[in-house]
């Protein structure tokens, strides 16, 4: 994509989305520099432009060819490396990485990657055990780097990129810890709205919609609004097999169940709870099926495998 189709495409999707460049640009770059990139007077870095494209609600990914100096090359793969420690919960090495890119001036300086710094930072910071209010306030410090005006209360009209959305995601869970389980599900319900008002491609649907659907669906459950949960978890399964989300799907039902068992609908709880236990078992996904094994003695009173073979029984 050359820099004039560059800058034609931001404009275009600009007016469709009905922003001002002020409003587009907000914390990440000034009206003029947008008015610039628009005109093709100017290329913005590949962070600069994932930023823009993610808040005007499409993947950036669509835009890879797109190309980057050795040095955003660099720098994303150390991102992309920090983001897959985390997901595994390398909590050292993640540490030592974010701790690399800290110490590089070129990367602090762009609003989108310190940012990412700061997100991550926080979310290591909670992991080893850091108080949540200090968790939160490197949160609201990285979302106020792109948001500068935040205010919880605006956030479903926000035009949040995904990093923004999983940064309020996690302010959510702190909340929930900080046992402001009202305020932590108005939050996501917020982050919910927003998402699907912003983003429609399968990628993002599979990637950012389930965990909020699941996070959300776990909040009420804990919050014992259990009506809402059976709603959410129909549509949320829906979803999972629509956007081909599976991964999601046995974590959204093992949530239907539990709140199945709350209102009092032991039966159907044990089936979902058989058919959870089997796709965890088909994905192999083991620790999720120690955690069943867990809820049906704890809560339930029965061990996993008499529920199974009881619901096996049944059916044959």
């Amino acid at each position: 994509m050359g820099k004039y189709l560059t800058g034609e495409v931001i404009k275009a999707l600009r007016i469709q989305k009905g922003l001002t460049q002020k409003e587009l640009g907000a914390g990440i770059v000034n009206s003029v520099q947008i008015s610039r990139i628009e005109q093709g007077k100017v290329m913005p870095s590949k962070f600069t432009l994932e930023k823009l494209f993610g808040r005007l609600g499409y993947d950036p990914s669509a835009y890879s060819a797109i190309l980057m100096s050795k040095e955003e090359m660099l720098h994303q793969s150390k991102m992309d490396e920090i983001s897959n420690l985390m997901k595994s919960k390398r909590n050292d090495k993640a540490a030592k990485l974010l701790e690399f890119l800290e110490s590089d001036t070129n990367f602090v300086t762009d609003n989108y990657c310190r940012q990412f710094l700061l997100y991550n930072q926080s979310r290591l910071a909670y992991r080893i055990g850091e108080e949540v209010e200090a968790v939160m306030g490197g949160l609201m410090e990285a979302i106020k780097i792109t948001v500068p005006a935040y205010k919880e209360e605006d956030v479903s009209e926000y035009w949040l990129s995904k990093q923004e959305m999983a940064i309020i995601e996690t302010m959510s869970g702190m909340y929930f810890r900080m046992d402001q389980k009202e305020r932590a599900i108005n939050l996501l319900y917020q982050v919910k709205e927003n998402f699907e008002k912003r983003y429609m491609d399968v990628e993002s649907k599979q990637s950012r919609y389930m965990p909020i659907i699941y996070n959300l669906t776990k909040y009420l459950g804990l919050a014992d609004r259990h009506e809402e949960v059976l709603a959410l978890c129909d549509k949320g399964i829906e979803a999972c097999k629509r956007y081909s989300a599976f991964r999601f799907l046995p974590l959204i039902s093992f949530n239907k169940a539990c709140s199945l068992f709350e209102l009092g609908d032991i039966e159907s709880c044990k089936t979902l709870l058989t058919d959870v236990y089997f796709t965890f078992r088909l994905q192999e996904r083991f620790e999720n099926v120690k955690l069943m094994e867990e809820y049906a003695k704890d809560v339930l009173g029965i061990s996993l495998q008499e529920i199974i073979i009881e619901e096996v029984s049944r059916k044959t």
